[in-house]
C-alpha cells in the first residue's frame, strides 16, 4: 500500500522505526519503491534449511504481517502481535 500525502510522515516515522533492530516487523525489512512509495516488505531466508511445513509458515507469518502494515499505512489502524519469523529460524550454530 501506498500512504496518503497527508500521513506520509507518520508512515515513514513508523518504518524507520520498525527497520531500526528490526522491531514491529521481526526480521523482515521495510522498504519504500520510488516509482509509487508503495510499502514492500522484505523476507530473507535461506531456503535449503526451510521444509515445506517452514516455508508453508513462513510465508502465512509473511502475509500476516504485510497484511497488519498495510492496515497501518491505509488507516492507521495498528495491529497487536507482530508474528515471531524467529521461530521457525533455523539454527546458526
Amino acid at each position: 500500500a501506498a500512504p496518503e500525502k497527508d500521513r506520509w510522515d507518520e508512515v515513514a516515522r513508523a518504518l524507520m522505526q520498525a527497520n531500526h533492530l528490526w522491531t514491529e516487523i521481526s526480521g523482515a525489512t521495510l522498504g519504500m519503491l520510488p516509482e509509487d512509495d508503495t510499502v514492500s516488505l522484505n523476507v530473507r531466508r535461506s531456503l535449503h534449511t526451510l521444509d515445506a511445513e517452514k516455508l508453508a509458515v513462513l510465508l502465512a507469518k509473511t502475509a500476516d504481517l504485510g497484511l497488519a502494515w498495510q492496515d497501518f499505512i491505509v488507516s492507521g489502524q495498528a495491529t497487536p502481535g507482530v508474528p515471531a519469523f524467529f521461530e521457525i529460524a533455523p539454527s546458526h550454530a
